[in-house]
């Protein structure tokens, strides 16, 4: 064999072997591992209502819920929420649920809700957000960070950074 063929080959080869190493390494982003937590922890966990009562996520056990973090002041946050505005209006016949989880002050989520006319659950984090967004996955603690939990509280998936609608669809039909 000449020379240069057995480069070529020995070269695609180790080109080969890096290619299958580093995807069997690494996670592409939007579909990382599910969180190993407590169950009770994310699903018990106290969160406030804009009327100031105390809420829990187990209140809508029995529907698979995209729990969304975000704030009035994260613009990526801000430009996700008509998209999952409309997921939510797409998928609420098949047991489906929209959580907000807003990392903010009460009246800014209150005065943006009204604003955007957002129709679906927001809470507020009551407490240690950082610690709260660890539970859901998030250890960073960036926004928008979104989970879908399944109908029994599990975290099935998590996604951190804004959601396209593409991938917003995909995470939603892939657990329903």
């Amino acid at each position: 064999m000449p020379t240069r063929l057995v480069t070529y080959l020995t070269v695609g080869g180790l080109a080969l072997i890096a290619g299958l190493a580093i995807s069997f390494y690494w996670t592409p982003p939007g579909h990382k591992p599910t969180p190993k937590v407590e169950l009770t922890q994310v699903i018990d966990h106290p969160l406030i209502d804009l009327a100031g009562s105390t809420r829990h996520l187990r209140e809508w056990e029995g529907k698979v819920l995209l729990v969304n973090f975000w704030a009035t002041w994260c613009a990526p946050c801000r430009e996700e929420i008509p998209l999952i505005q409309q997921a939510r209006e797409q998928y609420k016949d098949r047991e489906f649920e929209v959580i907000g989880v807003a990392v903010d002050e009460e009246q800014s989520v209150k005065e943006y809700r009204n604003t955007m006319a957002i129709e679906y659950p927001l809470l507020l984090v009551q407490g240690d957000p950082i610690g709260l967004l660890s539970s859901f996955g998030d250890e960073q603690g960036v926004l928008p960070h979104s989970a879908i939990l399944g109908r029994t509280g599990e975290i099935l998936a998590t996604h951190t950074g804004p959601l396209s609608s593409e991938q917003l669809e995909q995470l939603i039909y892939t657990h329903l």
